[in-house]
């Protein structure tokens, strides 16, 4: 009988063992790559991590700590301050180590759970998608010698949420590359415009062979040290379509805000007043509803669309908005909006003659 229970015990003791490897070797490097697939990463993180963090800052990086042990001095010295560049989306996992006090100014993250550090070391050479994570790896296996101090996440104004908050907000609206690129302010901007009543039908949607290129444009449109965005964002009530709306969001010292908005109902191509050859900048010269052209102080947004006269939208300091100009000379546009009118008059006028003979054929002398 004892003989038995000890047989049950081994088997019970080798299963653990074995699920507790199998769980490892599923472990972060697996994670890594699939980052943003938290429906596929299940139960495994909560095996290892109580709590797990996502960075949104738009510049985060992880520094070297302290060194603790001189003999490790050399190895320390040789890998850079700089042990990996985040990027907007990717998860923090918290690290927990009893034998290193913990420095209240600085908060213990790593984007390798430590757990899986083992499996870092095993793949490192041989997946290609964690090579960038190498000097990451080497500082963490100084930090379980105890040879160093755990890394410190540096970043602009340290912002990170939890997985929760990241999948409700930012994880879908901000998927693609050209939308991840965005400052973080402009981001909670645009989640705002989401939720407004102008904005929440219009989702940014790259359709057919669209890049962000075609719907995000950037540039100094105020001639403030911000940059300015303007994106197009699509009609999500009609999929055929293509209609879209235009927003132009002005960056200041306080957040970004928005100066214009205009809807169009086909294809409308961005591009940009300034070019750049040889380190030199050149601006377009336009026409601002004049006859000779204009050289405008900072960048515009030129609108282009199939069978249209191109228009450019420049900002006006005064009235703190962008104003639509269309690249023609006034005199040009002037003579056409007489030509309209004439032939409106003579249709108005033909019409009423021909009512007038119809009146005379139909009367009785």
């Amino acid at each position: 009988m004892l003989k038995k229970i000890t047989v049950i015990i081994v088997i019970l003791i080798v299963l653990l063992v074995t699920a507790w490897t199998y769980i490892n070797r599923d472990g972060s490097a697996w994670r890594y790559i699939n980052r943003g697939t938290t429906e596929e990463i299940g139960d495994v993180i909560a095996e290892h991590v109580s709590e797990l963090y996502v960075n949104i800052a738009d510049h985060a990086i992880m520094k070297k700590g302290k060194l603790l042990n001189e003999k490790y001095k050399i190895e320390y010295q040789k890998l850079p301050d700089t042990l990996y560049t985040l990027e907007y989306g990717e998860y923090l996992y918290p690290l927990f180590y009893e034998d290193h006090k913990k420095d209240e100014e600085n908060n213990w993250f790593s984007p390798i759970d430590e757990h899986d550090l083992e499996v870092f070391n095993k793949n490192l050479d041989s997946m290609v998608d964690i090579k960038n994570m190498k000097y990451m790896v080497q500082y963490l296996n100084l930090v379980a010698k105890k040879a160093v101090s755990p890394p410190v996440y540096d970043c602009s104004g340290c912002i990170f949420t939890d997985i929760d908050m990241f999948n409700t907000y930012y994880r879908d609206e901000f998927s693609s590359y050209g939308m991840t690129q965005l400052p973080l302010v402009l981001k909670e901007k645009i989640i705002e415009f989401y939720n407004s009543n102008e904005g929440q039908r219009f989702r940014y949607v790259e359709k057919g062979n669209q890049s962000s290129s075609d719907l995000i444009w950037s540039g100094n449109l105020t001639g403030n040290e911000k940059t300015d965005y303007a994106i197009l964002f699509k009609d999500g009530d009609n999929e055929l379509e293509d209609n879209y709306l235009l927003v132009v969001f002005a960056g200041s010292n306080t957040g970004y805000y928005i100066v214009y908005s205009e809807k169009f109902y086909d294809k409308v191509i961005l591009e940009a007043l300034k070019t750049n050859v040889d380190v030199k900048e050149y601006y377009r010269q336009i026409y601002m509803n004049a006859d000779d052209f204009v050289e405008t102080a900072n960048d515009g947004i030129v609108l282009k669309q199939m069978n249209e006269v191109d228009r450019v939208l420049v900002y006006n300091k005064e009235f703190d908005k962008m104003v639509n100009y269309h690249l023609r000379p006034s005199v040009d546009i002037e003579k056409e909006e007489r030509d309209k009118h004439e032939e409106n008059d003579v249709n108005e006028e033909g019409h009423e003659h021909e009512e007038g003979d119809e009146y005379e054929e139909g009367y009785e002398y």
